[in-house]
């Protein structure tokens, strides 16, 4: 049987489609451990619904991570159905998660531990500093976080290469494919990293999703 994250990554294994996007993110938002959206999942469809043409084009203008981060405003469009809907949360995790899975080559995901990992390292604050941001302030923030790392890969080209092979022999998932590249390797590194931080336990560090 699969997890609740693989069933998230086999409904999302293509990407997003319009008519599909209630129960896509229904399953993206039941796949982490993260306090779930409830209601408003409707209210975040229904709004990337009406703006999917503006969207999806938004999306194919991202290179990968490797090579460019994306500017500020194509960021902004990006994360608008999500964080400027008529909701009674700020979904940000799952803002930053959906664009992973719809553009796995240019985003990562966000979440508590490797907001709060990079944070330490780079004296930069903490994923609980970013509550009360509205969009064009958590834009920015999202953004200088995917330039972290696509410093971190460009600084460390040889070790990602190697890692990436790596990870693709611990996972060989055909629906692991898809999310494969430099965002999702950082991701869950800074993970574990921070996982084992807030649980005072060392934890062996493995690549498979």
């Amino acid at each position: 049987m699969l997890s609740q994250e693989q069933h998230a990554f086999q409904a999302l294994a293509n990407g997003f489609h319009p008519q599909e996007l209630l129960s896509q993110l229904q399953a993206l938002d039941r796949a982490y451990s993260t306090r779930s959206v409830g209601a408003d999942i409707s209210c975040i469809a229904e709004e990337l619904q009406r703006q999917w043409a503006t969207w999806s084009n938004g999306l194919q203008r991202c290179r990968s991570l490797t090579e460019s981060v994306p500017d500020e405003d194509t960021l902004s469009q990006l994360l608008a159905p999500f964080l400027a809907s008529d909701t009674r949360r700020t979904p940000r995790s799952l803002a930053t998660k959906a664009l992973h899975f719809a553009r796995p080559a240019t985003f990562a995901a966000v979440d508590t531990y490797v907001a709060n990992t990079l944070g330490r390292e780079l004296r930069a604050g903490s994923w609980d500093d970013t509550a009360t941001l509205d969009l064009t302030s958590m834009t920015r923030w999202y953004r200088s976080y995917l330039q972290v790392l696509h410093d971190i890969g460009a600084d460390n080209a040889t070790l990602i290469a190697e890692l990436l092979e790596l990870d693709a022999a611990t996972g060989p998932q055909p629906y692991f494919e898809r999310v494969r590249g430099l965002p999702k390797l950082l991701d869950k590194i800074l993970w574990w990293v921070g996982r084992e931080h807030e649980s005072s336990q060392s934890m062996p560090l493995f690549l498979e999703c």
